[in-house]
């Protein structure tokens, strides 16, 4: 059964005092308010009015009094009756309409949850036209807030048979929605934030970690660069510091907003560590895989992977460690007695002028064995002696311990006697 309330030209229909019921079986029951026309603005409005008092004497009505409500009720078989309100839209006054200010109203809108019988309010549209679900004061335009223990979820769900995903876009022009102009270089385009509660204060919205998309020039049709700001608060602090960006060229800063390179980090860079050898070869057996880095520690080797595998690279390779015997990074100076063929090391203090310790170093006083080069030759740190016998041609390398002082082993070195080659220094 259908019930009509057709409403002509200048006809208004207007119902006093108790609700109307309108009941049939095993029928569908509709309301309709019909309205034909030929005019543009006339179209049917379902109205509720109304106000306090008696309607020979109204009066105004005040904040928090509801003007209008739609309610749903079901037929319960354990009460054998209509149960509810099971769902209810409520127009609800925010304010006193006694002249002295405006009309201004919010909307409330309720459910009952399954498997409960209590309606609750699950979103409001205030007179500001902020939209909160769940919370019944949204600070922003749109709040979402939840009580249970759980987070609050946003899905956005996109089906269809192309590469085509799902899509957030915050958009921003300058000016207004009507005229609207384009934006400058440092505009903010769009954030996410991420704030939370301190002891009894939100505090203020700078204090949230955030991505930021920001304008880098002043936009045209034909010009849009943009970069994305990483901000991040330290510790102990309610300051965001803006810890890594991406600039317009791709160029990535870490603790730097304006990278000169392809990544440029102000501060320190640590690698993964192996375990005492070079990496695992299939670590680095594919060009997608050049320029891999790992260190190793117990080696003191920094490995890159290049085209014909792990590269290693000493830290004394293209160092020259000169005559510091000890590794302070002052230089020793080693002197022999021509006479007894002696030999002496001075360990010379950070200073360059005063000695730290004169130590007797355990070389041959043979005088026939003289003085060839000193390098460090098994890249412990430390400086080697060779030595070259003057009369035979033989050579003797003394491979030092890293105290500087001790002889770690002597070698005798498998290179030509010949008298006539000559060992090539720096």
């Amino acid at each position: 059964m259908k019930k009509e309330f057709i409403v002509l030209m200048s006809v208004i229909i207007a119902i006093f005092g108790l609700p109307i019921f309108a009941e049939a079986d095993n029928v569908e029951d509709e309301l309709a308010i019909i309205s034909y026309s030929e005019i543009y603005d006339n179209y049917p409005v379902l109205k509720g009015m109304f106000a306090r008092g008696t309607s020979d004497v109204p009066e105004n009505i005040t904040a928090g009094q509801n003007i209008f409500q739609i309610q749903t009720f079901g037929w319960s078989a354990d009460e054998n009756d209509f149960s509810g309100p099971t769902a209810e839209i409520m127009f609800e006054a925010a304010e006193d309409f006694d002249g002295t200010g405006g009309w201004g109203t919010n909307i409330r809108f309720w459910t009952t949850n399954v498997g409960e019988t209590e309606i609750d309010e699950r979103m409001r549209i205030e007179p500001n036209g902020y939209v909160g679900i769940g919370t019944r004061g949204p600070a922003t335009e749109l709040e979402v807030s939840s009580q249970a223990e759980k987070p609050v979820r946003l899905d956005v769900t996109t089906y269809n048979n192309s590469n085509l995903g799902s899509v957030i876009t915050g958009r921003r022009a300058r000016s207004s929605n009507g005229v609207p102009s384009a934006v400058q270089e440092g505009d903010k385009l769009f954030s996410l934030a991420g704030q939370g509660h301190g002891e009894d204060e939100w505090g203020a919205r700078a204090a949230a970690s955030s991505i930021v998309f920001v304008a880098t020039e002043n936009f045209t049709n034909t010009a849009k660069g943009t970069a994305i700001l990483f901000g991040t608060i330290p510790n102990g602090t309610t300051v965001r510091n803006e810890s890594m960006l991406i600039d317009h060229n791709g160029n990535v800063g870490i603790g730097t907003t304006t990278p000169q390179s392809t990544l440029q980090v102000n501060g320190y860079v640590q690698l993964a560590l192996t375990d005492g050898g070079p990496p695992p070869a299939e670590d680095c057996d594919d060009p997608s895989e050049y320029g891999r880095m790992k260190v190793d520690a117990t080696n003191e080797l920094l490995y890159i992977c290049v085209a014909s595998g792990w590269m290693p690279i000493d830290r004394n390779a293209g160092r020259d460690t000169g005559k510091d015997f000890n590794g302070d990074g002052t230089p020793d100076v080693l002197v022999r007695n021509r006479v007894s063929g002696e030999w002496y090391l001075y360990l010379m203090h950070s200073n360059g002028v005063s000695i730290l310790k004169g130590v007797s170093m355990p070389f041959t006083k043979n005088l026939d064995w003289e003085f060839a080069d000193i390098v460090d030759f098994d890249h412990d740190g430390t400086p080697d002696v060779m030595v070259r016998n003057k009369v035979s041609g033989e050579w003797y390398l003394y491979l030092m311990h890293e105290y500087g002082y001790l002889v770690k082993k002597g070698v005798s070195m498998p290179f030509t006697h010949n008298q006539d080659w000559q060992l090539l220094t720096d």
